[in-house]
């Protein structure tokens, strides 16, 4: 599976454009007040979701989100082992305008490798994104875990004439 940066896009659509079909597994969400979360996300409480992501039924990713607890209720609102959620925050009228990525490679523990069927000891990769909407708002803190064999993440560059 393949996923082109650059633009933002759900697990669910990436997964649809490449041929095969998207599932979902929720792991379970509620609020918490994790210091470096709450940092990221300007606020003293924030809603997670965790949920397992699947492509033609193999686990692929397992996704934390953390939004403002005000999202994070009207998320709650709906079933989420069936909805993407960015439909869902568009739908709420809530827009993704912009955000920040950092990939990095990562061992996982022993938790989430059971749950992608992985070695502890094999790598995963590690996504952590900030979006924000068109004001600058933070709407969506990001941690994900893809298994590295089932997950790559491309990039077109360009270069720039002097």
């Amino acid at each position: 599976m393949n996923e082109w940066l650059g633009t933002i896009k759900s697990f669910a659509e990436t997964v649809q454009n490449m041929g095969m079909k998207p599932g979902i597994r929720l792991l379970g969400h509620g609020t918490g007040r994790d210091p470096e979360i709450c940092s990221i996300l300007g606020i003293s409480e924030y809603h997670s979701i965790e949920r397992l992501r699947f492509a033609d039924d193999e686990p692929v990713a397992i996704e934390r989100t953390h939004y403002p607890i005000e999202i994070g209720l009207k998320l709650a609102a709906h079933d989420l082992n069936e909805v993407t959620i960015y439909s869902v925050l568009e739908f709420e009228g809530i827009i993704l305008h912009s955000a920040e990525q950092k990939i990095i490679a990562a061992m996982p523990n022993n938790h989430d490798a059971k749950l992608l069927r992985l070695s502890p000891k094999t790598g995963v990769l590690v996504a952590k994104k900030v979006s924000s909407d068109p004001s600058g708002r933070i709407i969506e803190y990001y941690f994900s875990i893809f298994r590295p064999d089932k997950y790559a993440l491309c990039v077109r560059m360009y270069r720039k004439s002097g």
